[in-house]
């Protein structure tokens, strides 16, 4: 059975606005993941050692953040 014009329609609206809000949020992500990384790695340059647990949570939450978007993703 096919689905009414209306109901394609709306189904056509909300995969698009999904996919512009998974778009809209894999760029501060990312950056998010990438920052944590650099500032782990350099944080004993620094001698910054104490940051570096909270710096991990941070990327850990970064990568579950990716995680979920690219699995919603594949999900439509």
């Amino acid at each position: 059975m096919v689905a009414p014009p209306e109901q394609r329609s709306a189904d056509f609206l909300k995969v698009a606005l999904l996919a512009h809000v998974r778009q809209d949020f894999s760029a501060p992500v990312n950056a998010i993941v990438g920052y944590a990384e650099i500032l782990i790695e350099d944080a004993p340059r620094y001698g910054l050692e104490r940051f570096t647990a909270d710096l991990g949570k941070m990327y850990q939450a970064g990568l579950g953040l990716q995680h979920l978007i690219d699995e919603r993703e594949h999900s439509f």
